[in-house]
């Protein structure tokens, strides 16, 4: 197939566009990539187009949803356009777009900020409009991946502290959906990486990337690695390897565990939206050098595509104080006392400007609640989450 229209865009190593930008020229770009009796029986056109839409204008469906979904990187716009041509498929006048899945990945930490459920919301918002659309037989599979035991290992973390921390994220993830989307609980389920690392295809997968120098050589790597150094990363090239094993591989035996038993995860999917925070460019730029790798070795790939949330740093990794700026509000900060967020919230109102990182994300989740307050959705979800584990205790 040929992409003319977009070739020149796949040219540079990491650029990101505007997702809205992708409406014009959509189905002029099926027509060149197409052939041409599939589009004359209208098998292509109508799947492309409604694949498209709530991808590049999801507020057009959800109007009083908050921006949270942003940017496409542009080497994947071929691929997302060439998936929709593949997959797309008429069933009793709606779509069928096969196996499909919308990925979010949370790092971990041993206290985790409140406003780590803002991360649920790029998901959440693209399936939803799809399904205010009404277009769809069948809903992508939205899969909520908590890497705790390898930020453990890896960063040299409390493995009982983030433990306890994913699976209080956890709770209050399949609280917030029930409460606000309700419609989409079947389609939500969450996944920890019990065993990640000693899964043996993702052993093999590492010492194939580890043993390879090709990526040392790579011209880019050392402005990547620089970049991981900024962000905090330690052992930069370990780190990266990961990347592409959690997001692109394909496996014969799944390496996460699902949480919600009622929910089977689909862990090679026909098309894997991976949804990251800006920081996650720079792990992009070295996901795709090492796919390269990967595809040259023989491994099976997942086709895949990123979006890029509006997230300026991980919400999933709390910031401390410094000057005017607060110190960020954990889980069990308002676990340990239910008003602790009510005084966050007013302080952190008192001064937008200097925690507009924070704010950021916030304006997210009270703009995605309207008819019932985030505040009170979180002092209800976690007396339930408290009452639950006296409770279990007796």
């Amino acid at each position: 197939m040929q992409y003319d229209v977009y070739d020149p865009l796949t040219t540079e190593s990491m650029r990101a566009s505007r997702v809205a930008s992708l409406l014009p020229g959509a189905l002029e770009a099926v027509r060149n990539a197409a052939q041409a009796d599939r589009i004359e029986n209208a098998d292509v056109g109508p799947a492309m187009i409604s694949w498209i839409d709530p991808v590049v204008a999801p507020y057009a469906l959800c109007k009083e949803k908050p921006h949270a979904l942003v940017e496409i990187a542009v080497p994947d716009i071929p691929t997302l356009f060439g998936s929709a041509i593949r997959l797309g498929k008429q069933e009793a006048g709606r779509i069928s777009l096969g196996q499909t899945a919308v990925r979010t990945v949370f790092g971990a930490s041993e206290s985790t900020p409140v406003r780590a459920l803002s991360y649920l919301l790029p998901g959440l918002h693209l399936v939803e409009a799809m399904r205010r659309s009404g277009k769809f037989s069948k809903l992508p599979q939205i899969q909520y991946i908590a890497m705790g035991e390898t930020a453990s290992r890896m960063n040299g973390l409390s493995r009982d502290d983030v433990r306890r921390n994913v699976d209080l994220l956890i709770d209050l993830g399949e609280a917030y959906v029930d409460c606000y989307y309700p419609e989409l609980k079947e389609q939500v389920i969450f996944v920890r990486d019990d065993g990640f690392l000693d899964h043996p295809e993702v052993v093999r997968g590492r010492e194939a990337l580890r043993e390879n120098d090709i990526m040392r050589q790579h011209p880019s790597f050392p402005a990547v690695s620089q970049a991981l150094s900024q962000l905090g990363v330690d052992n930069t090239y370990d780190y990266a390897v990961l990347h592409p094993l959690v997001h692109d591989a394909v496996y014969e035996e799944s390496p996460f565990t699902a949480i919600n038993g009622s929910v089977s995860l689909i862990h090679n999917p026909d098309l894997l939206v991976n949804i990251g925070g800006q920081r996650e460019k720079v792990f992009y730029k070295a996901r795709m050098m090492f796919r390269d790798i990967l595809a040259k070795q023989g491994y099976e790939l997942i086709p895949s595509v990123q979006l890029f949330s509006c997230h300026r740093v991980p919400p999933y990794i709390p910031m401390e104080e410094d000057g005017d700026r607060l110190r960020d509000i954990t889980l069990d900060d308002v676990l340990a006392d239910p008003r602790a967020f009510f005084t966050f919230d007013m302080a952190l109102n008192k001064n937008p400007l200097e925690n507009n990182l924070m704010a950021r994300d916030y304006k997210l989740l009270y703009g995605d609640s309207p008819t019932r307050g985030f505040p009170y959705f979180l002092g209800d979800a976690l007396s339930d989450i408290r009452n639950n584990g006296q409770e279990d205790t007796n």
